[in-house]
């Protein structure tokens, strides 16, 4: 039977502060520059809640 090898944390998950504030920084970017978009996720919305988030 073979041991499972512990890598440690992946690339992803290394840097996933990162991959938030750049997901995050490129959300406001889109609101502010493409005010259309949203409005358009607003319309995506079943029982109150916003399907998107």
């Amino acid at each position: 039977m073979e041991k499972s090898k512990n890598t440690g944390i992946g690339f992803f998950e290394k840097y996933l502060t990162l991959w938030v504030v750049l997901c995050m920084a490129v959300g406001v970017l889109i609101g502010r520059s493409l005010p259309g978009v949203p409005a358009f996720l607003g319309r995506f919305e079943y029982a109150n809640v916003s399907i998107p988030i």
